[in-house]
């Protein structure tokens, strides 16, 4: 029975004391009874959509209601209204019973229909409500006072419910929690699994702790017994944070990705910081030196300029030609043609131009031509030689995919994650998914700084790791972060078990911090510290961090560059490649000449 308002009218007789509601009065203490529900029902709970009502005086009319609001799953709809009617001794037995743990509007009305010397007059309601938080943090019940339901009204200034709690009395909540810095820290305080943490420095902790402050509770945390963030089986119960929650064993977490299938099983308060992750991988590596001499142009370029020069040395054979079957003169073979168009290029024409003006004129454009080109590959060469190219970067998972041999992995293949690329409908998303690899941090940093390899992991941490273990004095790190982040579905929040009665009081709090802009100054400088911390570790061990995990990273060299060979290596194997094929021809022409 999943209604969003439910109305519970319930006349509770205990088997020690019923109530005798037909008494000496008949039907006017009925009527007595039906004036007090119906001045309850106008005044507080306008717009209820069931009414259950019982007047009968067996004691089982308490557990047949009671096993209805289970049935109900009432502990599942936390502002539903809940109105007994009956003896004094039924107070505690309704307002503190299991069915109503997470009730907030639960109210208990005691109708004296008997009138005897030294107690309440006849027609006098006392009215009690139950408090969920009132008793030093525990749940109560409290008096609200009294009226003569025969002759006056209800008074309308009442308020029979209480509003929102803003106090909760220093209630202890208990937390489950992963250890996943920045998001949330601990340190256990024995190594048995589900054991008790003490939490430190990070953003999930500056916030629970500003709540706490700010609602006046406690709170006791521990580790998920299996050390997972939650999945769910075969029989639809859930492992890890999710599955804690599921049943009972936590009241909330401080950090948990919000997913379709996990709002179905727990609560979640409104979202107060994006969970995403990127892609790291080794900053693009410098191109073979060789290529150096190619490079200043584009493929695309290399070939116009290539075809330019044959073009060119057709049309000045052609017009050589012609021009001596009209005039007379000397003429040009298609390879000196071609040659001569070569040579100008490479500013080195021969000494001899054409005798007459066309020609000439063709030669005055070429060279011109030839000019601009060579003029901007010198540039051009100049830079390359000093400064390597470098090999493109890699910032999405389409380009990742498209890289011949490279792989790729992540810590773990669990939570959020799993879900998000398992369920893609995004072709890439589903190729990383099915090539994915199970990395340690350590193991997987270390493919990638050896080239071939990205790993993937949350947006933050991955930062905070590049700035502490991958990073110089200078500023200078071997790892790239991609610029496309992925988000993990809606983001994160505190999950709550089931039913949390404080679920709209914990994001209203959380929509106040959000609004002061505290979610990302807190988060910046939990990143910032943090580093911080780390690099004054490194200064007073006087050696850096990722040597311990011998990992080497590369100084740059900012000294002047001097050409060595290794720069021109180009220019020689093209020398190298051009006597090699003289040779061949040698060769050829040698033989072809002996045979004819």
């Amino acid at each position: 029975m999943k209604l969003p308002y439910i109305l519970s009218i319930l006349n509770v007789v205990l088997a020690t004391a019923a109530i005798d509601v037909g008494g000496d009065g008949g039907d006017g203490d009925e009527a007595v009874l039906v004036k007090v529900v119906t001045q309850v029902v106008e005044r507080h709970l306008f717009g209820c959509h069931l009414v259950l009502a019982s007047t009968s005086s067996h004691s089982s009319v308490f557990t047949k209601i009671i096993r209805v609001a289970e049935w109900a799953s009432l502990w599942a709809w936390p502002e539903a209204r809940v109105v007994g009617v009956g003896r004094h001794e039924g107070v505690d037995a309704l307002l503190l019973h299991h069915a109503l743990r997470n009730t907030r509007h639960a109210l208990y009305l005691v109708l004296h229909t008997h009138a005897t010397q030294g107690s309440t007059a006849k027609g006098v309601v006392e009215v009690w409500r139950r408090c969920s938080y009132c008793w030093a943090g525990e749940p109560g019940v409290e008096a609200l006072g009294r009226w003569d339901a025969v002759e006056g009204e209800l008074p309308g200034h009442t308020s029979l419910f209480r509003e929102r709690p803003e106090d909760y009395n220093g209630h202890l909540f208990r937390i489950v929690e992963k250890n996943y810095f920045p998001y949330s820290s601990w340190v256990k305080v024995t190594q048995e699994p589900g054991t008790v943490v003490i939490l430190k420095d990070a953003l999930g902790t500056r916030m629970v702790n500003a709540l706490a402050s700010n609602l006046n509770f406690t709170y006791i945390a521990r580790e998920p017994v299996d050390n997972q963030w939650g999945l769910e089986d075969e029989d639809g119960n859930w492992t890890g944070i999710v599955g804690t929650l599921q049943r009972e064993e936590a009241d909330f977490s401080l950090d948990l990705t919000v997913t379709p299938k996990r709002i179905d099983v727990i609560q979640f308060t409104r979202t107060y910081i994006d969970e995403s992750v990127v892609l790291l991988s080794s900053k693009p590596r410098p191109l073979p030196e060789y290529l150096s001499l190619i490079r200043p142009f584009e493929w695309e370029v290399w070939m116009g300029v290539g075809a330019s020069v044959v073009v060119w040395g057709v049309a000045v054979w052609l017009l050589q030609r012609l021009w001596p079957m009209a005039l007379g003169g000397r003429t040009f073979t298609l390879d000196s043609a071609i040659f001569y168009g070569w040579g100008i290029m490479v500013e080195d024409p021969p000494e001899t131009p054409p005798a007459n003006l066309t020609g000439q004129l063709l030669v005055g454009w070429w060279l011109a031509a030839c000019l601009v080109v060579a003029s901007s590959y010198r540039s051009s060469l100049i830079s390359h030689l000093v400064v390597q190219g470098k090999s493109p970067v890699i910032n999405t998972a389409e380009q990742l995919l498209g890289r011949e041999g490279w792989g790729w992995g992540t810590p773990r293949m669990t939570g959020a994650l799993k879900v998000v690329l398992s369920s893609s409908p995004d072709v890439a998303m589903q190729k990383l998914y099915t090539g994915m690899q199970a990395k340690s941090i350590d193991e997987g940093m270390r493919l990638v700084l050896g080239g071939g390899f990205a790993f993937i992991y949350s947006t933050y941490y991955a930062k905070i790791l590049v700035a502490t273990r991958y990073t110089e004095r200078t500023g200078y790190t071997p790892v790239h972060i991609s610029t496309s982040q992925y988000d993990l579905f809606f983001g994160n929040s505190f999950g709550m078990r089931p039913g949390a009665p404080y679920l709209h009081r914990f994001s209203l709090a959380m929509q106040h911090v959000m609004e002061a802009g505290l979610v990302r100054f807190w988060m910046d400088d939990v990143i910032a510290k943090h580093v911080r911390e780390y690099r004054r570790e490194q200064d007073l061990n006087e050696e850096k961090a990722v040597r311990d995990k011998d990992i080497t990273i590369p100084e740059r060299d900012t000294s002047q560059v001097v050409l060595g060979l290794n720069h021109l290596q180009g220019a020689f194997m093209i020398l190298a490649l051009g006597h090699g094929l003289g040779c061949v021809f040698f060769v050829i022409e040698f033989f072809l000449r002996r045979r004819y």
